[in-house]
């Protein structure tokens, strides 16, 4: 039997901890999108011989609810607005296609 995943845990997390976002990309029209909120700064590891990281403001969103996140697009959290720097996949049990995307931003 197969576990849902989504709907046992990551649907509630979203239910309780999520915030409503604006997503503006690139091009394209804007939308009100759920992220998990981690604009305080996320740990971030670059490289992996020399253990470099940084400090970053973060967003976590459902894989599938921003179809390839372009560098430059914004996200606008609590009337502050960032922009999209990079992005990388979170894999979920089922691989990335179930798990999430971190949106790595920096302050406009």
């Amino acid at each position: 039997m197969a576990v849902d995943f989504d709907a046992l845990c990551r649907d509630p997390i979203y239910r309780v901890l999520s915030t409503t976002a604006t997503y503006a990309p690139v091009t394209g029209p804007t939308e009100t999108i759920d992220v998990i909120d981690q604009t305080r700064g996320e740990v971030l590891h670059q490289g992996s011989a020399d253990g470099v990281s940084v400090t970053a403001p973060t967003v976590h969103v459902k894989a599938g609810v921003v179809d390839d996140p372009a560098q430059g697009g914004t996200i606008t959290i609590n009337g502050v607005t960032y922009t999209i720097e990079g992005s990388q996949p979170i894999p979920g049990p089922g691989g990335e296609a179930s798990g999430e995307i971190m949106l790595i931003l920096a302050k406009t």
